[in-house]
């Protein structure tokens, strides 16, 4: 049984990024690449969470693939997340690319008000806030400001600057 439970866990891992990969490749219009993921992950829980029941019929075992899933979906999140917002990797592909020389490329490149802006732009596209006609921002979406929340709290407890 035990390997019955590996296999199902890979065999879905493997079809959730093949489903991601899909979708982005599929779709050249998705707006924000970070909520399309978001949206497969919460999506994908369920007719991986129906086709377990329908194999095994346990309750543990339900949920123990939901937790195995979910962590390699976690994983994933955050390396696909890595790869559209570190500077540091589109430094290194861009070095490798020819697009990037010296320390005047990336000055020219990486201003801080273009990281700025991109950043605003990522939270206008996640549904977190929004521009008003006068130019200042809202807060629209509470899960950001959720986890922004739990960060400050960690770093007090740490007893590290906010």
């Amino acid at each position: 049984m035990i390997y019955q439970i590996i296999l199902f866990i890979f065999v879905s891992s493997i079809i959730f990024l093949i489903s991601h990969l899909a979708i982005t490749r599929c779709n050249k219009k998705i707006v924000s690449h970070q909520k399309a993921l978001i949206m497969l992950i919460l999506f994908y829980n369920f007719p991986a969470l129906f086709v377990s029941f329908l194999l095994f019929k346990d309750l543990i075992i339900m949920l123990y693939i939901f937790f195995v899933l979910n962590c390699f979906m976690y994983f994933y999140f955050h390396f696909f997340n890595m790869s559209e917002t570190a500077r540091g990797i589109k430094i290194i592909v861009n070095i490798k690319t020819g697009k990037i020389k010296n320390i005047a490329d990336i000055k020219n490149i990486y201003t801080a008000e273009h990281s700025i802006e991109d950043r605003l732009k990522r939270l206008e596209h996640l549904s977190q806030i929004e521009k008003k006609s006068d130019g200042n921002y809202l807060l629209k979406g509470k899960l950001m400001y959720f986890a922004a929340n739990m960060i400050v709290f960690f770093r007090k407890i740490l007893g590290m600057e906010i």
